[in-house]
């Protein structure tokens, strides 16, 4: 069985999230709403759904592989690892121990 990587199960909630609130809402939508320009709003959700391709090495290797997903995902990588770094540090702060 091929396991997923867990930031790729988060993307995928994430779009089946997004799928979901858009169906909800959607027949909510006047037709008022319909003619109006397109908010900021929504200029910002395009632009976060927008793909951000790199390429990160990988180790034992000299080839890179590429990596493409959306600002919201990257941003939520950044947050999880700074509350999980801010954790290990608190932690070793509390246990005497010196972070090196």
């Amino acid at each position: 069985m091929k396991r997923i990587a867990p930031s790729a199960v988060f993307a995928i909630s994430v779009r089946a999230v997004t799928i979901l609130l858009g169906a909800m809402v959607g027949p909510c939508a006047s037709a008022e709403d319909a003619a109006a320009a397109p908010s900021d709003q929504a200029q910002k959700t395009t632009a976060e759904n927008k793909p951000i391709c790199t390429y990160q090495p990988v180790t034992g290797s000299n080839i890179r592989k590429k990596r493409c997903t959306t600002q919201a995902v990257l941003d939520e990588e950044r947050r999880a690892s700074q509350a999980w770094m801010s954790d290990l540090n608190r932690n070793a702060a509390s246990s005497g121990a010196r972070p090196q």
